[in-house]
């Protein structure tokens, strides 16, 4: 279903794109005929300028102010670990968590050295207990992460629900000084569970309650048998907010193409 909403979305940007774009066409030959494009740009160009700076400078305040409304904020790390405690388990590389005081996140601790090296899937885990609570009407599990390590690092997450556990197959690269938002939509069927825990298919149902989240850190070096840590911040949920993207797109060509008809107007009664 999501897929003939997308094909739908895009045809209809398309179309209004493509009419836009004729009737500009349609006017600017009323304008400039017989003039060559170089010379109708050499003589709207300030105009040109100013219009992408209005876009610009309102749909990016305009996104400033819509994308916080739409966004359920988990662990912010502004003066604690917030109870995320390393999975103390002699497979697992976590070591432990701290508060990071200049950074104000989460560092966790990790030594892959003390895990087999020749582990393909060598990780470490850190865990936050007793979430008791859904995630139903939002879409993804965002975070931002810093990488300060010489290494490449990759990350994922999982949750427990009644017991199961549904680990997320995708993990995000990170690479050596890396600082970036990482996010998961939780909605795709990308899940191995306890009862399917070979294949990466299953969904995860927002609507159960969640007892516990845990953030999977591993890595692709090869034999890995080295230490680091991590700085995590900003856990939180977003949701679906393809609409608003839409309809912020609409306001901001509006109010462009007002001005625009404004200045016009104002160009003929002077000139």
């Amino acid at each position: 279903m999501s897929k003939i909403w997308d094909l739908a979305i895009a045809a209809l940007i398309g179309a209004v794109v493509s009419g836009t774009v004729d009737l500009v066409f349609e006017h600017l030959k009323g304008e400039f005929n017989g003039k060559s494009l170089i010379e109708i740009i050499r003589n709207i160009w300030w105009r040109i300028i100013l219009y992408i700076g209005i876009g610009l400078t309102v749909g990016l305040l305009g996104w400033s102010l819509i994308d916080p409304l739409y966004q359920k904020p988990l662990f912010m790390f502004d003066q604690s670990t917030q109870s995320w405690e390393p999975l103390l388990n002699p497979t697992d590389a976590a070591i432990k968590t701290s508060w990071d005081l200049s950074a104000k996140a989460l560092r966790a601790e990790y030594n892959f050295a003390q895990t087999d090296p020749n582990n393909p899937r060598a990780r470490a885990t850190f865990y936050y207990d007793n979430f008791n609570d859904t995630w139903l009407g939002y879409r993804t599990f965002n975070l931002d992460i810093t990488n300060p390590n010489p290494q490449q690092l990759e990350v994922t997450f999982s949750v427990d629900i009644d017991g199961c556990f549904y680990e997320f197959g995708n993990y995000r690269n990170l690479s050596p000084g890396e600082s970036t938002l990482v996010n998961f939509n939780f909605t795709e069927p990308k899940f191995k569970t306890c009862k399917s825990p070979t294949v990466f298919d299953q969904t995860l149902d927002p609507a159960k309650n969640i007892n516990r989240i845990y953030l999977i850190i591993g890595t692709n070096e090869s034999p890995a048998d080295f230490d680091g840590n991590i700085l995590i911040d900003n856990v939180r949920l977003q949701k679906d907010v393809w609409f608003f993207r839409i309809a912020l797109g609409i306001v901001v060509l509006a109010i462009v193409c007002l001005i625009a008809f404004i200045e016009y107007r104002y160009q003929k009664h002077f000139s």
